[in-house]
């Protein structure tokens, strides 16, 4: 599976043996096309990450046919999102607190010169140069644990002892809003990338008033994504 935006891309593959990873197979053919089309593949920049179940699994290196060992990584940021092999979101908490919490100076700087006495343009400030931070891409990684999500909301906090002043929405409120509306466009749209995720099965359980569950929400991180706002 291939996943393509602007000049970067990512390639997925899927095995249960070593003995079916096709992974190198896929890279050859990255390089080919790269070659037939008058370019290069920059290896120093192409990083590889594992996803694996069984500790007992050993994967080779990656090596591209000029004999370059592609790097293997644990933590690698895609469109703005630090993904960890581990499929934990403490490593993106920690960045984007670090660059919200860079930004709070922003806050403490207009609280000096607010003529008018009045919060509201200050929070206006906050939406764009900090809230956008903490709620970037939300839904992709909203099952993060509950002690993470109040770190998030401990920055909130700060600033609302900065200004003196409650927000008017709360950060978890917001994303809640987000959540359902990105379901909500999923699952209006047949043709989404993503509609299958809705796909809905009959429940075995007729006492409960839910007819139908996803028909694969197997595993808790999964049933505490953004799937679990399709129904509300």
């Amino acid at each position: 599976i291939y996943f393509k935006y602007a000049d970067d891309i990512q390639a997925l593959t899927f095995f249960q043996d070593t003995r079916d990873d096709n992974l190198i197979a896929e890279l050859h053919n990255v390089e080919e096309w790269c070659l037939c089309n008058g370019m290069e593949l920059n290896a120093n920049k192409t990083k590889v990450m594992n996803f694996v179940t069984k500790k007992s699994i050993e994967i080779s290196s990656l090596i591209t046919t000029s004999g370059v060992t592609i790097e293997t990584v644990n933590v690698a940021t895609i469109l703005g999102v630090a993904i960890s092999n581990d499929m934990k979101w403490k490593n993106h908490i920690d960045g984007i607190i670090k660059k919200a919490g860079q930004r709070l100076w922003i806050i403490r700087s207009l609280t000096y010169v607010n003529i008018n006495n009045s919060p509201n343009w200050i929070w206006s400030v906050y939406y764009a140069v900090i809230r956008s931070i903490l709620t970037y891409a939300f839904p992709a990684w909203c099952n993060l644990p509950t002690e993470q999500f109040q770190r998030l909301c401990a920055i909130e906090k700060r600033v609302e002892r900065i200004i003196n002043s409650s927000i008017e929405i709360p950060l978890k409120d917001y994303v809640e809003n987000c959540c359902k509306r990105f379901a909500k466009i999923i699952k209006d749209n047949p043709q989404h990338p993503l509609s299958e995720i809705f796909l809905m099965a009959p429940k075995t359980n007729t006492r409960s008033t839910t007819t139908h569950v996803p028909h694969f929400a197997k595993t808790t991180r999964f049933k505490t994504s953004f799937t679990s706002f399709a129904n509300c």
